[in-house]
């Protein structure tokens, strides 16, 4: 059994690092900002987040391994 970390219990104002890039949410932000811009200008935009989101990203976790068990034991 693991028990729930000092860092974690003294401060609950924290946030995990997501598992997956939001995709969805990012693109959902670009087109409503591209509506905005001139045709030639969001289509670069459009161009130039295209390439980055076609970036393949490792997302490291920002909270250690004991951490990572003790939060997957509070939710049991």
């Amino acid at each position: 059994m693991y028990f729930v970390t000092e860092e974690i219990y003294g401060s609950l104002n924290f946030a995990l690092t997501p598992k997956d890039v939001p995709t969805l949410d990012i693109i959902t932000s670009i087109e409503e900002t591209c509506q905005k811009l001139s045709e030639d200008v969001s289509n670069e935009f459009r161009i130039r987040s295209k390439m980055i989101l076609e970036k393949p990203l490792k997302i490291k976790s920002n909270i250690s391994k004991e951490e990572m068990l003790a939060l997957k034991e509070l939710k049991k």
